[in-house]
């Protein structure tokens, strides 16, 4: 049905919406070339959070985590207030052993959102966030 519709839309708007639902579509059958293609197509119609967030999630998911790295990095540096790409990039660092990182991850955020620091939502990772 998203096929048909990339034949009938007749907006650039609606191609980027058409283009982003195809992506998560091929996302949640594991097909990662589909699903980056049609992720950068949208994303050249329109930037938009949400499109980078499916990339980073893209990257994760396929197994490409120094692009996933790359991309939730450049994501928290727009939106260092949000938790999921905190969660995300620091369950990457624990995956890898590289818990400096992924204390670095969790500082930065501690600090931009001070209030957050009993969230618990963030309790899993207590050695790593000791004394932050």
């Amino acid at each position: 049905n998203l096929n048909k519709a990339l034949e009938l839309a007749d907006t650039n708007d609606m191609l980027g919406i058409i283009y982003y639902n195809l992506a998560v579509c091929y996302y949640h059958i594991n097909d990662f070339e589909a699903a980056k293609e049609n992720i950068r197509k949208s994303i050249q119609i329109k930037e938009a959070e949400d499109k980078n967030y499916l990339l980073a999630e893209i990257y994760t998911k396929e197994g490409n985590i120094d692009q996933a790295i790359e991309e939730y990095g450049s994501l928290m540096k727009k939106r260092p207030k949000n938790i999921e790409y905190t969660i995300a990039l620091t369950n990457i660092y624990i995956r890898k052993h590289e818990y400096m990182n992924a204390r670095k991850v969790l500082k930065a955020y501690f600090q931009a959102n001070p209030e957050d620091k009993g969230n618990p939502r963030l309790a899993p990772y207590g050695i790593v966030r000791l004394g932050l």
